[in-house]
């Protein structure tokens, strides 16, 4: 059975221009600290619905949505606009994003995840994200089956923002 590689698009259209807004957010607030940040990943950056694979476009599954330019570091940008989620709720990261991180070691790949209701922008850097601590867990959302891996928000991986902009500026000084 060939699986359909605009699932996925095609479940989560109504949420594109929600999360086009989340990308811009942390591209600004990078931005912002004197970064310059460009838009890498497949369809990120934008609301246009791009019929078919990544690779049909030169991109791989999974590729993260923003780089911060002369860097290796690359950002990936999640999070809800659930009025019921708290900041104190868990995070969940999609593993397709983790594994894609892994899959890259040139990369250095960090998870911002925004939290709409609170304005809350926290990170954590998933390249090195020991997988067999966290939980996967089965979710039914808008009526499909997906897998989360699932991060208490106490963690210690989970820092609120400025741990991402102090390690880009720490690179920086350490590339001059």
């Amino acid at each position: 059975m060939t699986r359909d590689p605009n699932y996925w698009k095609k479940k989560y259209k109504g949420m594109w221009k929600i999360a086009s807004q989340r990308e811009e957010k942390v591209k600004k607030y990078l931005e912002e600290q004197g970064f310059k940040i460009e838009f890498f990943g497949l369809g990120s950056g934008t609301e246009e619905f791009l019929e078919g694979s990544a690779d049909k476009y030169g991109y791989k599954k999974g590729e993260p949505d923003l780089w911060v330019v002369d860097t290796n570091i690359f950002i990936e940008v999640t999070g809800t606009n659930s009025p019921y989620v708290k900041k104190s709720a868990p995070l969940w990261i999609r593993p397709d994003k983790i594994e894609s991180a892994k899959n890259d070691p040139s990369r250095d790949v960090w998870l911002v995840h925004v939290l709409d209701r609170e304005n809350l922008l926290r990170c954590i850097q998933i390249s090195n994200l020991p997988l067999n601590k966290f939980n996967k867990k089965v979710k039914i959302i808008r009526g499909a089956r997906e897998v989360y891996i699932e991060i208490s928000a106490t963690d210690p991986v989970v820092h609120p923002i400025k741990k991402l902009v102090e390690y880009i500026r720490a690179y920086k000084k350490s590339h001059i």
